[in-house]
Protein backbone atom coordinates (compact mmCIF):
# COMPACT_ATOMS: atom_id res chain seq x y z
CA UNK A 1 0.00 0.00 0.00
CA UNK A 2 1.04 3.51 -0.72
CA UNK A 3 2.12 5.97 1.97
CA UNK A 4 -0.48 8.62 2.04
CA UNK A 5 -1.50 12.65 3.38
CA UNK A 6 -4.45 12.39 1.22
CA UNK A 7 -7.18 9.86 1.43
CA UNK A 8 -9.58 9.09 -1.47
CA UNK A 9 -12.47 7.36 0.42
CA UNK A 10 -15.64 6.43 -1.32
CA UNK A 11 -17.52 8.52 1.90
CA UNK A 12 -16.81 11.81 2.45
CA UNK A 13 -15.99 12.58 6.17
CA UNK A 14 -17.68 16.02 6.64
CA UNK A 15 -14.90 18.16 8.75
CA UNK A 16 -17.18 21.26 8.68
CA UNK A 17 -18.81 21.24 11.76
CA UNK A 18 -15.35 20.87 13.61
CA UNK A 19 -13.83 23.27 11.93
CA UNK A 20 -16.21 26.03 13.00
CA UNK A 21 -16.32 24.69 16.20
CA UNK A 22 -12.49 25.00 16.55
CA UNK A 23 -12.43 28.61 14.72
CA UNK A 24 -14.99 29.71 16.76
CA UNK A 25 -13.47 28.80 20.23
CA UNK A 26 -9.87 30.12 18.55
CA UNK A 27 -11.65 33.38 18.08
CA UNK A 28 -13.48 33.42 21.89
CA UNK A 29 -9.69 32.39 23.41
CA UNK A 30 -8.04 35.29 21.10
CA UNK A 31 -10.50 37.85 22.41
CA UNK A 32 -10.32 36.78 25.85
CA UNK A 33 -6.63 36.77 26.09
CA UNK A 34 -5.16 39.80 28.75
CA UNK A 35 -2.09 40.13 30.08
CA UNK A 36 -0.60 39.39 32.71
CA UNK A 37 -2.31 35.91 31.99
CA UNK A 38 -1.68 32.17 33.10
CA UNK A 39 0.67 30.34 31.08
CA UNK A 40 -2.39 27.75 30.97
CA UNK A 41 -4.45 30.30 28.92
CA UNK A 42 -1.88 30.79 26.53
CA UNK A 43 -0.90 26.69 25.76
CA UNK A 44 -4.74 26.30 25.42
CA UNK A 45 -4.95 28.89 22.47
CA UNK A 46 -1.69 27.53 21.26
CA UNK A 47 -2.90 24.05 21.38
CA UNK A 48 -6.63 25.00 19.75
CA UNK A 49 -4.57 26.76 16.92
CA UNK A 50 -3.30 23.77 16.24
CA UNK A 51 -5.74 21.49 16.29
CA UNK A 52 -7.90 23.98 14.09
CA UNK A 53 -4.86 23.82 11.51
CA UNK A 54 -4.88 20.29 11.59
CA UNK A 55 -8.58 20.02 10.66
CA UNK A 56 -8.00 22.76 8.14
CA UNK A 57 -4.36 23.81 7.16
CA UNK A 58 -6.51 26.82 5.86
CA UNK A 59 -6.30 28.15 9.56
CA UNK A 60 -2.37 28.26 9.07
CA UNK A 61 -3.28 31.49 6.84
CA UNK A 62 -4.50 33.57 9.06
CA UNK A 63 -2.85 32.60 12.60
CA UNK A 64 0.00 35.16 11.58
CA UNK A 65 -1.88 38.37 11.41
CA UNK A 66 -4.30 36.94 14.93
CA UNK A 67 -0.84 36.80 16.61
CA UNK A 68 0.51 39.90 15.44
CA UNK A 69 -2.76 41.43 16.67
CA UNK A 70 -2.78 40.22 20.02
CA UNK A 71 0.95 41.60 20.12
CA UNK A 72 -0.21 44.43 19.21
CA UNK A 73 -3.49 44.70 21.42
CA UNK A 74 -1.57 43.45 24.68
CA UNK A 75 2.09 45.21 24.43
CA UNK A 76 2.78 47.90 26.69
CA UNK A 77 5.19 49.99 28.53
CA UNK A 78 5.39 47.21 31.44
CA UNK A 79 3.45 44.17 29.69
CA UNK A 80 5.39 41.93 27.50
CA UNK A 81 3.01 39.45 25.78
CA UNK A 82 5.94 37.72 24.47
CA UNK A 83 6.10 35.11 26.88
CA UNK A 84 2.22 34.26 26.62
CA UNK A 85 2.87 33.73 22.63
CA UNK A 86 5.92 31.83 23.04
CA UNK A 87 3.97 29.14 25.18
CA UNK A 88 0.99 29.47 22.65
CA UNK A 89 4.17 28.73 20.14
CA UNK A 90 5.45 26.00 21.97
CA UNK A 91 1.65 24.59 22.45
CA UNK A 92 1.15 24.97 18.73
CA UNK A 93 3.87 23.19 17.36
CA UNK A 94 3.56 20.33 20.42
CA UNK A 95 0.43 20.13 18.38
CA UNK A 96 1.51 19.80 14.49
CA UNK A 97 4.37 18.48 15.17
CA UNK A 98 4.22 14.59 15.28
CA UNK A 99 2.20 14.96 11.89
CA UNK A 100 4.51 16.67 10.45
CA UNK A 101 7.52 14.25 11.70
CA UNK A 102 5.61 11.39 10.08
CA UNK A 103 5.22 13.03 6.73
CA UNK A 104 8.78 13.67 6.73
CA UNK A 105 9.64 10.48 7.82
CA UNK A 106 7.17 8.69 4.92
CA UNK A 107 7.91 11.12 2.06
CA UNK A 108 11.11 12.64 3.24
CA UNK A 109 10.26 16.09 2.12
CA UNK A 110 9.06 19.25 4.16
CA UNK A 111 4.89 18.71 3.96
CA UNK A 112 3.23 21.17 5.75
CA UNK A 113 0.05 19.36 6.88
CA UNK A 114 -1.49 18.39 3.53
CA UNK A 115 0.20 17.64 0.18
CA UNK A 116 -3.01 17.62 -1.71
CA UNK A 117 -3.18 21.58 -2.99
CA UNK A 118 -1.10 20.95 -6.49
CA UNK A 119 -4.35 18.49 -7.32
CA UNK A 120 -6.82 21.50 -5.83
CA UNK A 121 -5.16 24.21 -7.52
CA UNK A 122 -5.66 21.83 -10.95
CA UNK A 123 -9.03 20.83 -10.11
CA UNK A 124 -10.27 24.63 -10.04
CA UNK A 125 -7.97 26.04 -13.02
CA UNK A 126 -8.21 24.07 -16.07
CA UNK A 127 -9.87 24.31 -19.47
CA UNK A 128 -12.98 23.29 -18.31
CA UNK A 129 -13.09 24.76 -15.02
CA UNK A 130 -16.10 26.54 -14.03
CA UNK A 131 -15.41 28.06 -10.46
CA UNK A 132 -16.37 24.81 -8.96
CA UNK A 133 -14.20 21.92 -8.95
CA UNK A 134 -13.66 19.48 -12.27
CA UNK A 135 -14.42 16.20 -10.29
CA UNK A 136 -13.89 13.70 -13.65
CA UNK A 137 -10.39 15.60 -12.99
CA UNK A 138 -9.68 13.96 -9.48
CA UNK A 139 -8.40 9.89 -8.59
CA UNK A 140 -11.55 9.37 -7.23
CA UNK A 141 -13.41 9.57 -9.97
CA UNK A 142 -11.08 8.98 -12.95
CA UNK A 143 -9.49 5.97 -13.36
CA UNK A 144 -6.46 7.23 -15.44
CA UNK A 145 -5.62 9.95 -12.73
CA UNK A 146 -6.15 7.47 -10.14
CA UNK A 147 -3.25 4.71 -12.21
CA UNK A 148 -0.92 8.02 -12.85
CA UNK A 149 -1.40 8.28 -8.96
CA UNK A 150 -0.13 4.98 -7.80
CA UNK A 151 2.70 4.87 -10.59
CA UNK A 152 4.33 8.04 -9.45
CA UNK A 153 3.58 7.95 -6.22
CA UNK A 154 1.95 10.97 -3.64
CA UNK A 155 4.56 13.70 -3.60
CA UNK A 156 4.97 13.33 -7.53
CA UNK A 157 1.80 13.38 -8.57
CA UNK A 158 0.95 16.72 -6.99
CA UNK A 159 3.63 18.31 -8.02
CA UNK A 160 2.74 17.14 -11.97
CA UNK A 161 -0.69 18.55 -11.42
CA UNK A 162 0.47 22.06 -9.74
CA UNK A 163 2.72 22.09 -12.91
CA UNK A 164 -0.51 21.53 -15.25
CA UNK A 165 -2.44 24.22 -13.18
CA UNK A 166 0.15 27.03 -13.17
CA UNK A 167 1.08 26.36 -17.03
CA UNK A 168 -2.62 26.61 -17.75
CA UNK A 169 -3.12 30.23 -15.46
CA UNK A 170 0.59 31.82 -17.21
CA UNK A 171 -1.08 30.62 -20.74
CA UNK A 172 -4.66 31.65 -20.08
CA UNK A 173 -4.05 34.54 -17.41
CA UNK A 174 -7.82 36.07 -18.80
CA UNK A 175 -9.30 32.57 -17.82
CA UNK A 176 -7.94 32.21 -14.47
CA UNK A 177 -8.71 36.08 -13.77
CA UNK A 178 -12.56 35.49 -15.00
CA UNK A 179 -12.24 32.12 -12.78
CA UNK A 180 -11.67 33.99 -9.81
CA UNK A 181 -13.72 36.83 -10.34
CA UNK A 182 -16.41 34.03 -10.62
CA UNK A 183 -15.33 31.82 -7.29
CA UNK A 184 -15.01 35.41 -5.50
CA UNK A 185 -18.75 35.53 -6.53
CA UNK A 186 -19.65 32.43 -4.98
CA UNK A 187 -18.07 32.25 -1.80
CA UNK A 188 -20.19 35.12 -0.86
CA UNK A 189 -23.38 34.77 -2.21
CA UNK A 190 -23.43 30.79 -3.55
CA UNK A 191 -23.93 29.68 -7.04
CA UNK A 192 -27.38 29.72 -8.19
CA UNK A 193 -27.77 25.93 -8.61
CA UNK A 194 -30.99 24.77 -10.38
CA UNK A 195 -32.07 21.21 -9.05
CA UNK A 196 -34.72 19.71 -10.99
CA UNK A 197 -36.85 21.51 -13.70
CA UNK A 198 -39.96 24.08 -13.66
CA UNK A 199 -40.62 27.27 -11.89
CA UNK A 200 -40.54 25.97 -8.35
CA UNK A 201 -37.01 24.55 -8.89
CA UNK A 202 -35.67 28.15 -10.21
CA UNK A 203 -37.70 29.64 -7.33
CA UNK A 204 -35.81 27.58 -4.88
CA UNK A 205 -31.96 27.96 -6.58
CA UNK A 206 -32.91 31.92 -6.15
CA UNK A 207 -33.66 31.69 -2.64
CA UNK A 208 -30.92 29.93 -1.66
CA UNK A 209 -28.68 32.66 -3.77
CA UNK A 210 -30.66 35.44 -1.91
CA UNK A 211 -30.47 33.67 1.34
CA UNK A 212 -26.53 33.80 1.07
CA UNK A 213 -25.72 37.15 -0.23
CA UNK A 214 -28.23 38.31 2.23
CA UNK A 215 -26.22 36.77 4.96
CA UNK A 216 -22.92 38.21 3.82
CA UNK A 217 -24.10 41.32 3.20
CA UNK A 218 -25.18 41.60 6.51
CA UNK A 219 -21.71 40.04 8.02
CA UNK A 220 -19.35 42.39 6.04
CA UNK A 221 -21.99 45.25 7.32
CA UNK A 222 -21.84 44.47 10.72
CA UNK A 223 -18.30 44.42 10.38
CA UNK A 224 -17.93 47.36 9.11
CA UNK A 225 -20.52 49.39 11.71
CA UNK A 226 -18.52 47.51 14.78
CA UNK A 227 -14.88 48.68 13.15
CA UNK A 228 -16.02 52.19 12.57
CA UNK A 229 -17.33 52.19 16.01
CA UNK A 230 -13.44 51.26 16.79
CA UNK A 231 -14.22 48.23 18.41
CA UNK A 232 -10.81 46.18 18.58
CA UNK A 233 -12.58 43.48 19.02
CA UNK A 234 -13.83 42.97 15.79
CA UNK A 235 -10.15 42.65 13.86
CA UNK A 236 -9.95 38.92 14.35
CA UNK A 237 -13.45 38.71 12.93
CA UNK A 238 -11.93 41.06 9.44
CA UNK A 239 -9.02 38.79 9.50
CA UNK A 240 -10.96 35.65 9.53
CA UNK A 241 -13.34 36.73 6.69
CA UNK A 242 -10.62 38.66 4.89
CA UNK A 243 -7.57 35.83 4.88
CA UNK A 244 -9.51 32.59 5.05
CA UNK A 245 -11.01 32.51 1.89
CA UNK A 246 -8.17 33.75 -0.04
CA UNK A 247 -7.20 30.70 -0.98
CA UNK A 248 -10.55 29.20 -2.58
CA UNK A 249 -10.62 32.06 -4.62
CA UNK A 250 -7.24 31.09 -6.58
CA UNK A 251 -8.43 27.04 -5.95
CA UNK A 252 -12.66 26.47 -6.33
CA UNK A 253 -15.78 27.13 -4.52
CA UNK A 254 -17.47 24.53 -2.60
CA UNK A 255 -20.47 25.35 -0.14
CA UNK A 256 -18.72 23.30 2.61
CA UNK A 257 -15.59 25.49 2.74
CA UNK A 258 -17.58 28.80 3.67
CA UNK A 259 -19.44 26.54 6.68
CA UNK A 260 -16.68 26.69 8.85
CA UNK A 261 -16.85 30.72 9.27
CA UNK A 262 -20.46 31.25 9.19
CA UNK A 263 -20.70 31.53 13.21
CA UNK A 264 -18.21 34.23 12.42
CA UNK A 265 -20.69 36.03 10.02
CA UNK A 266 -23.51 34.80 11.92
CA UNK A 267 -22.19 36.97 14.77
CA UNK A 268 -21.52 40.04 12.84
CA UNK A 269 -24.90 39.79 11.51
CA UNK A 270 -26.76 40.16 14.97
Amino acid sequence: MLPTAVIFSVRRVELAPLVALLLSLMVLLTLHLEFPARHWNWFAFGLVCGLTSLASPVALSVLPFLWGWLWHRLRGPAARPGRGLATAALAFLACVSPWLVRNYATFHRFIPLRSNFGLELRLGNNPQAFGSPVSPLHPAYNSAELQQYRQMGEVAYMDEKKREALQFIAQRPGAFARLTLLRISYWWSSNWQIRGTGRRAEWAGAGIWFGFAMQSALALLGLVLALRNRKQEAVPYALLLAVCPLVYYVVYYQLRYRHPLEPVMVVLCV
